[in-house]
């Protein structure tokens, strides 16, 4: 049985070498994971110096022109916000001045209804309309906010 052996082992090494190929197919996978991770390697290398040139560029142009700028524009741009606000606070007197105006005016258009209705002179009437105008002015006077000074210094 020696012989039948033999020729057993013989067959195997034969199958083994035509239908076989994990041996093979490590070698090439082994080969390829390797040929992969160096040229991802340069890829990566490559992305960053590209990166570090980018910053260094940024570090060296960018920001002197931009803090340039930005000293250069700041001062007109805050000069600009203060007119702004000093408009609004015109606009929003102005508002007020007319309808402390139309209240006035409707107050006196009522009080005089009143005292051509009451038939003249002064009565129990006319005091309530003249303490309501009062205090309508007054509320209207307290409306109207007191200039504050802007949280941004001036240049």
């Amino acid at each position: 049985m020696t012989s039948f052996d033999g020729i057993v082992k013989d067959i195997g090494g034969i199958h083994t070498q035509l239908m076989d190929h994990s041996a093979f197919a490590q070698r090439e996978a082994k080969a390829f994971v390797k040929e992969f991770e160096q040229r991802r390697g340069e890829k990566d290398v490559q992305n960053l110096s590209s990166s570090l040139e980018l910053m260094t560029a940024a570090d060296t142009v960018l920001l002197p022109d931009t803090l340039e700028l930005l000293s250069q524009h700041l001062s007109s741009l805050q000069v600009k916000l203060y007119e702004s606000e000093a408009l609004c606070r015109s606009m929003e007197d102005t508002e007020h001045e007319k309808k402390r105006n139309r209240t006035a005016s409707v107050l006196s258009t009522t009080a005089s209804a009143i005292t051509t209705s009451s038939g003249g002179g002064e009565s129990a009437a006319d005091q309530p309309v003249s303490a309501v105008a009062a205090a309508a002015t007054a509320d209207d006077t307290a409306a109207v906010p007191a200039p504050t000074e802007s949280p941004v210094s001036s240049p």
